[in-house]
């Protein structure tokens, strides 16, 4: 059939069939070689150049070279310009992936000098040189030549160039952390592409399409393009590409943490590649399976990777992924104890990565070897570790560095920069946790930051300067993560409180978007070779500015209470100093691994104090609030809740009581959940001499404490006829304090929120039914009718006191942050100043005296009404559990 052909035909038939199908156009190279006898000088020069064309396909860029060199010699003494254009330009592209850059650029400069070039002509070579500035990261002049030939293009149009143009330029995007645009030029050049029919450059483009979703976090819609692209290279015939689109859907599963699906795909990839004679790939998939078999718990199948991976690399003499082999195998032994067998390892793993520059790698290697040491760095070592925290590196090699560079200083005593540093670190892993796509990595960052956290406050009280306990201060609250922060970085729902469709929400989720992308690249390039300085500094400085904007807006929402309570805010002192109440201490906890961290702020000013924890501290507390819980009598049950406390208290009570009318504390960690009327002084229950309070967080009492209090002018009261609901012993005294106010048999059809209205005082007497495992499920009850703590969301309180006269209303869970989630903390966002609420579940009849008392000496402040009624009950009913389980919040 061939050879009852044309060559002209045959011509565009090989052509058609190399965008289409490369295996099939391969079939038709020895009838071409064949018949190069009966072809004239033009048409042999012809053929060179389309078996040139054919190699360069095949990605077998030297043979391109050989053969298209033959084609040019030919055409040039015969001058015919078309034709020599078309073999530079082949030359051009097959120097630039040898990495011969500076030929290829020579090559261009040849064709661009030809004053007779025709535009379409010169696009061509332009968008080529872009595509060379690009591989060689100069990304400057990349997107110039892009531009250019794009403009060219509008003077005259053509589909195929553009679509080359398009994807180039959206690869160059991805660079350049502008995601948007690039997938805007993705879906051009794919439109393109598709309508022209030429699959194999349209799987191209899927393939990296498919990248960028990965990138994005997207991992249904990366997956989706995958496999679209690989069926289109499948159908063109091209092996390879559609073994690369598997070996992308194998990452994609490593960074989806399915380990077990990880170490299913390994032998069929393996085989894949060995047909295909690509002996690196093969050895990549075993390298990256060692994450999976070590997750698994299958050590030793993950040496069995290392040492295949190695001898793959070996053979390939790619020094670069043996050295990452050497690293690898230097952790493995010396986690077997090992540690001077892994000295080696790593010593030639550093040796190899300090000549080729990888700065992150080397550090990584010099973490390792003093984690393996046991020992601090030499000055030598500190000096290069500076250095090396200058280059742009991934959020966990940059994280142990600081952290590293903070012991030092500290041992030298240099505590100033030792928290430096530590607050570096902490800047790090605020800007690194939300993008982490693996939940062991996240988790895991979570814990780094508790951990740097505690370094940081540690290190500051014992700094012992006055620099360092405003610090300090600044640093507890900050430490809190919100659980807002924590759900947004997860990229979950919204907690029920807020609402997405509030524009400062809506403008953080772009952003807090935007970082996780930019992270999420910067996660992903960490061990890349082919990743230089330039994109990696570029990369940083998008994520700096994108920070920049998130803390700007996180200063504008400090300004509205709903949404400043779920961000750290970067309190002073002097500012919560000057909203105290005078008379009031604030009393501020942070709990350490064994050391309870306390604060004491008034109007004399802030001091530091820290308490060893006691080593049956955690039993005690556990035991004290499992009593406390449960009703029972015996004065030997008292004498055992007495003895706890006042234990606990050795460690918890503040240290100057004295002339003090008022004390707010401000918890931390567990000890939310511990009733504070119980804290014991000198023998007796501090709530005998001083009013209390407590707060979830500083924020929370800095919102509070710039409301109003509350006159009671709008009362708003909840009761229930029904007898499955509380029987409200209060309610004769509230109806008789407060004639005039607005009374609810059951909670309305309607919002809450519409129902309340302006009231400055709620009192719910319901049941209240909280979920820990799923705290967004959790309700009030009244008289068969629910409300959930969802619909909070669209409640807009200015209400300045809440009674949540229920059971367990006061109950929280904690967050990742160490944060409390509850009713309370939703309250507080949807505009309480004041709560109170219950621990555990207390008898409707003491319930009714306690609040009876609360109510009639109201008039004296919720503080002091509050230890009114906690004296008053007790008095009668010794027993804690019947007293001590309501809880005031918020304002003094």
């Amino acid at each position: 059939m061939i050879g009852e052909c044309s060559f002209v035909e045959i011509e565009r038939v090989f052509l058609d069939l190399l965008s289409q199908d490369i295996e099939a156009a391969g079939l038709l190279i020895p009838a071409l070689k064949k018949r190069g006898s009966v072809l004239d000088p033009q048409q042999r020069a012809t053929r060179d150049w389309l078996i040139g064309r054919y190699f360069e396909a095949k990605s077998d860029h030297r043979n391109a070279i050989s053969w298209t060199l033959k084609a040019l010699k030919t055409f040039r003494a015969s001058g015919v310009r078309e034709k020599v254009h078309l073999c530079l330009r082949l030359l051009a592209s097959a120097y630039h992936y040898l990495g011969r850059h500076q030929k290829a650029k020579e090559v261009s400069d040849a064709i661009l000098s030809d004053p007779l070039l025709p535009n379409l002509e010169k696009l061509k070579v332009i968008a080529n040189m872009g595509a060379l500035e690009y591989r060689v990261h100069n990304y400057g002049p990349a997107l110039d030549h892009f531009q250019t030939a794009l403009r060219l293009l509008e003077e005259e149009p053509h589909p195929k160039f553009e679509a080359i143009i398009r994807h180039n330029l959206a690869n160059l995007l991805v660079c350049l952390n502008e995601f948007g645009e690039a997938e805007s030029n993705f879906e051009r050049a794919l439109t393109l592409f598709h309508s022209l029919g030429i699959k194999l450059y349209e799987a191209t483009v899927l393939q990296s399409y498919g990248n960028l979703y990965s990138i994005l976090g997207q991992y249904y819609y990366a997956e989706s393009r995958l496999k679209q692209a690989r069926t289109l290279y499948l159908e063109g015939g091209d092996q390879f590409g559609a073994a690369l689109c598997d070996l992308d859907f194998y990452h994609m599963e490593i960074l989806l943490n399915r380990y077990e699906e990880v170490l299913d795909l390994v032998d069929s990839l393996v085989e894949m590649f060995g047909d295909l004679g690509r002996l690196f790939e093969k050895g990549l998939v075993y390298y990256e399976g060692i994450e999976a078999a070590l997750a698994v718990g299958e050590e030793a199948l993950a040496r069995e990777y290392l040492d295949r991976a190695a001898r793959l690399f070996k053979r390939e003499n790619n020094r670069h992924y043996l050295a990452l082999c050497d690293l690898a195998r230097a952790r493995m032994v010396a986690q077997g104890g090992r540690a001077r067998r892994g000295l080696t390892y790593l010593t030639r793993a550093e040796a190899v990565f300090v000549e080729e520059g990888h700065k992150e790698l080397e550090l990584q290697c010099i973490l390792d070897r003093l984690r393996y040491c046991g020992t601090m760095p030499d000055e030598e070592t500190v000096a290069r570790v500076k250095v090396l925290l200058k280059a742009p590196l991934g959020p966990r090699v940059r994280t142990d560095g600081l952290i590293l560079m903070s012991s030092y200083w500290y041992e030298k005593g240099q505590y100033r920069r030792s928290c430096r540093a530590l607050f570096e670190a902490i800047s790090t892993i605020e800007e690194t946790r939300a993008s982490i796509s693996s939940t062991h990595w996240r988790e895991s960052f979570f814990e780094d930051k508790a951990r740097v956290y505690e370094l940081l406050i540690e290190r500051l009280f014992q700094w012992r300067h006055r620099d360092g306990r405003k610090l300090v201060f600044k640093v507890i609250e900050l430490s809190r993560g919100r659980q807002m922060t924590e759900l947004l970085s997860r990229r979950e729902a919204l907690p029920p409180v807020l609402n997405r469709n509030e524009p400062l929400l809506l403008e953080l989720d772009r952003l807090n978007t935007r970082l996780n992308q930019l992270n999420r690249k910067l996660e992903s390039m960490a061990a890349q070779t082919s990743t230089s300085d330039a994109e990696k500094t570029a990369l940083l400085h998008s994520v700096k500015e994108t920070r920049g904007e998130i803390d700007e807006l996180h200063g504008r929402m400090r300004g509205q209470n709903r949404l400043g309570l779920y961000f750290p805010i970067d309190l002073e002192v002097e500012e919560l100093q000057n909203l105290l109440p005078d008379g009031t201490l604030l009393v501020c906890y942070f709990v350490g691994g064994n050391v309870i961290y306390r604060l004491e702020l008034d109007a004399q000013g802030l001091r530091t104090y820290s308490n060893p924890i006691y080593a049956g501290f955690e039993r005690d507390f556990n035991q004290l609030m499992t009593m406390l819980s449960m009703p029972a009598t015996g004065p030997e049950r008292l004498a055992v809740i007495t003895d706890l406390a006042d234990r606990l208290s050795a460690v918890l009570v503040p240290s100057r009581v004295k002339n003090v009318r008022h004390i707010t504390f401000v918890l931390h960690k567990n000890l939310q959940k511990f009733p504070l009327s119980l804290l014991r002084h000198r023998g007796r229950f501090l709530v005998e001499s001083v009013t209390m309070s407590q707060c979830p967080n500083l924020s929370t009492l800095y919102f509070a404490l710039k409301r109003a209090a509350s006159r009671f002018h709008r009362p708003v009261f909840f009761f229930s006829n029904q007898a499955e609901d509380p029987s409200a012993p209060e309610r004769e005294t509230l109806c008789r304090l407060f004639p005039n106010a607005t009374v609810h048999a059951r909670l309305p059809e309607k919002p809450v929120g519409e129902v309340v209205g302006d009231s400055d005082f709620i009192h719910f007497a319901g049941h209240c039914y909280f979920n820990r495992r799923n705290p967004t499920d959790s309700f009030l009850e009244l008289a068969g009718k629910r409300i959930y703590l969802g619909q909070f969301a669209e409640m807009r309180l200015d209400c300045p006191f809440i009674n949540l006269a229920s059971c367990r209303s006061g109950s929280v869970v904690l967050a990742a942050g160490n944060e409390p989630y509850g009713f309370v903390i939703t309250l507080f966002a949807a505009g309480a100043a004041q709560i109170l609420a219950s621990l555990w579940d207390i008898d409707d009849r003491v319930t009714g005296a306690w609040m009876n008392c609360f109510y009639d000496n109201l008039h004296l402040g919720l503080a002091e009404s509050y230890r009114k009624a906690c004296l008053t009950v007790m008095a009668s009913f010794p027993d804690p559990h019947l007293w001590a389980g309501f809880c005031l919040l918020g304002r003094p």
